[in-house]
C-alpha cells in the first residue's frame, strides 16, 4: 500500500477538505484521528516508530495535522528510499541475468526484462538511469570481455568464441 503513497501537496489538500467549517471541529478531529491512524498503519509497515518519533501529542486540530505532515514527510521519505533500493535491486538482478545468460544467442532486453519481472521499457528506463548502458550495450561488453578471455586463453576459433559468447553470426563477431 506504501507504494501508492500520494505526494504531500495531495495529501495537505485532503486534509483541508477535513477542517472546519466543513465540518464541526468535534467532527475535524474524528476525521484526523482516522486519517492519522491510517498513517500509522502504513508507517507500521514501513517500520517507523510512531511514538519515538513523534511523543505524545495533543488532541487539538493543530496538533493532529503537525504529527499528520511529520508522519506524511517521513513517509514520502522512506518510500523514496524503499523505490531506490528495489529499483537497485532490480538492476542488480538484470545484470546477473546477463552475466549467467549471455551466451544465449536469443537473449535480448525483452527476456532479460521477463526474467526479472518487468516490462522491457521499464527495465531498459532504470538500468539505464543507474548504469548509465543500456541492457544491450551492457550485453555486448559482457560477451566481449568473455571473448577476450576465450581467445587469450583457449585455442578456439573466432567463430567458435563468437558461438560460445552468444553471437550467431561470426562475421559480424570478427567485425568488432
Amino acid at each position: 500500500r506504501f507504494q501508492r503513497l500520494p505526494d504531500r501537496n495531495l495529501l495537505r489538500k485532503f486534509l483541508e477538505k477535513l477542517l472546519p467549517p466543513r465540518y464541526s471541529v468535534e467532527k475535524s478531529k474524528m476525521l484526523l484521528l482516522q486519517f492519522l491512524l491510517a498513517l500509522v498503519r502504513m508507517a507500521d509497515e514501513l517500520e517507523i516508530d510512531v511514538a519515538t518519533e513523534f511523543g505524545k501529542a495533543e488532541a487539538s486540530i493543530e496538533s493532529l495535522q503537525k504529527v499528520e505532515e511529520a508522519l506524511i514527510t517521513r513517509m514520502v521519505s522512506e518510500k523514496e528510499k524503499m523505490s531506490r533500493r528495489y529499483t537497485e535491486i532490480l538492476v542488480q538482478s538484470a545484470r546477473n541475468y546477463i552475466q549467467e545468460h549471455f551466451a544465449d544467442e536469443e537473449l535480448s532486453a525483452g527476456k532479460i526484462a521477463e526474467a526479472v519481472g518487468v516490462t522491457p521499457n521499464y527495465l531498459s528506463r532504470i538500468f539505464k538511469s543507474i548504469t548509465g548502458d543500456t541492457c544491450v550495450s551492457f550485453l555486448g561488453k559482457v560477451r566481449l570481455d568473455e571473448a577476450k578471455k576465450l581467445l587469450r586463453d583457449s585455442s578456439f576459433k573466432s567463430y567458435e568464441v563468437a558461438e560460445a559468447v552468444g553471437y550467431k553470426n561470426p562475421n559480424y563477431f570478427g567485425a568488432m
